[in-house]
């Protein structure tokens, strides 16, 4: 007779001797599981950082009625934020913030049911390093130096300020040389800042 989902089963198993003897009866009592199974783990998953996004790739469950898989980012899967779902086993997702990121990934089947355990990954960003200027004053100008800035993605730029602070500061230029020289044309001091801008906009 068909069986149902979840209902669970009692087998007894008895042999009959050539004489006509009935053993005792062994018994195993199962499940019946079905499409209530959850699809296998994801066997492996890897992220690396690259200047167009996150690069993830994993390895494929092998479950037949397999669906896809999901990604998330955030402290678990559970209040993970959903970055990604789709039936390939790599994709491309948007650079996040600076910082240390956990990515988590699960396999999904046709019934909705998601596997047992997420697999997870660790990136970190290192926004641009700080920069501190120097300044050499001449007869009618100034020059603005500093050293390279470091971050995980390439430095695409670095902008000259001047003022109290970077965030109200007076934009003077943005760059790819690492000194620049001022007219003086002002009275008194002023102060300059040079900030480093990576390939994703982060600024140091």
């Amino acid at each position: 007779p068909p069986v149902k989902e979840g209902q669970s089963y009692t087998v007894e198993l008895s042999t009959l001797s050539r004489l006509g003897t009935l053993s005792s009866a062994a018994s195993s009592t199962l499940t019946a599981v079905g499409k209530l199974l959850p699809p296998t783990d994801v066997p492996s998953f890897s992220v690396t950082v690259e200047a167009d996004g996150l690069h993830c790739a994993w390895g494929a469950a092998g479950d037949i009625d397999l669906r896809g898989y999901e990604i998330r980012i955030g402290a678990d899967w559970a209040t993970g934020d959903p970055a990604w779902t789709g039936a390939a086993t790599r994709a491309v997702l948007p650079l996040p913030a600076p910082g240390a990121n956990v990515l988590w990934i699960k396999a999904l089947d046709r019934s909705g049911n998601e596997s047992v355990n997420a697999f997870s990954a660790s990136v970190t960003l290192a926004a641009p390093s700080t920069i501190i200027p120097t300044a050499t004053i001449g007869a009618a100008s100034v020059n603005i130096a500093w050293g390279a800035s470091t971050s995980t993605l390439p430095i695409a730029a670095y902008e000259v300020r001047y003022g109290a602070d970077w965030d109200t500061g007076t934009y003077v230029a943005r760059l790819s040389a690492r000194s620049i020289d001022i007219a003086v044309d002002w009275g008194g001091s002023r102060e300059f800042l040079v900030a480093a801008i990576d390939s994703a906009g982060n600024v140091g």
